[in-house]
């Protein structure tokens, strides 16, 4: 997870992702080549149900987006419509959402998110104006929520700038790719060369995903 102490409103925006593609391809002559030849990055920056975006970014851990996105539907199906979702999901049980395929562990983290949100003991919108690091802290407290799925709900979800994911497996691809390397680089190989890229490393992650789909 990012290290970076950026105010909440740095936000991702078009305007935004503008900035970073410029200051990345000054930074960095092979990404600077990767960003000309994928184009603008098309990055969704509008306001999603962050209530949704967790649930997707759980269901997705260690799962392809195709996998993720067809078990997240079967979801929605299992649960009556995407409308008040997390009182919906409050009426099914581990076994309910087993069904859709996915793991007890994920299933129990699903309902645990669902029963703090429907609640109002977790409020994710709150979440928009906290620090990194609060996030984090708030939401690894749910049992099944790790760094990754944290960094990819500070990506996609609250739209900050410079969050890297060292786990990713695709961002190691990406890495390996773009430099040619013949060795897997560590976690900490990863996060020394993303420094480079600091205070867009969200953007010059999704150009780094771009390269290996």
């Amino acid at each position: 997870m990012s290290n970076s102490l950026l105010k909440p409103h740095n936000r991702l925006s078009p305007e935004v992702i503008a900035e970073a593609e410029s200051h990345l391809s000054k930074r960095d002559k092979k990404l600077a080549k990767l960003i000309r030849n994928v184009g603008p990055c098309t990055m969704d920056v509008s306001n999603s149900s962050k209530f949704e975006m967790l649930i997707s970014t759980i269901i997705s851990q260690q799962l392809s987006n195709a996998a993720s996105t067809t078990i997240f539907n079967r979801l929605i199906e299992c649960a009556g419509g995407i409308t008040n979702l997390a009182k919906r999901l409050n009426n099914l049980s581990v076994d309910d959402i087993r069904t859709c395929g996915v793991s007890t562990t994920k299933a129990n983290s699903i309902l645990q998110i669902a029963k703090l949100v429907s609640t109002k003991q977790l409020d994710l919108e709150l979440l928009s104006e906290a620090h990194d690091e609060d996030v984090y802290r708030t939401l690894t407290s749910i049992t099944g929520v790790g760094p990754w799925t944290v960094q990819m709900f500070l990506m996609f979800a609250l739209r900050r700038t410079d969050i890297f994911s060292p786990g990713d497996v695709g961002l190691r691809r990406g890495i390996m790719k773009l430099y040619g390397m013949q060795d897997k680089p560590t976690e900490t190989d990863m996060l020394v060369i993303a420094e480079k890229w600091s205070p867009y490393r969200t953007v010059a992650s999704w150009y780094l995903w771009r390269l290996i789909d």
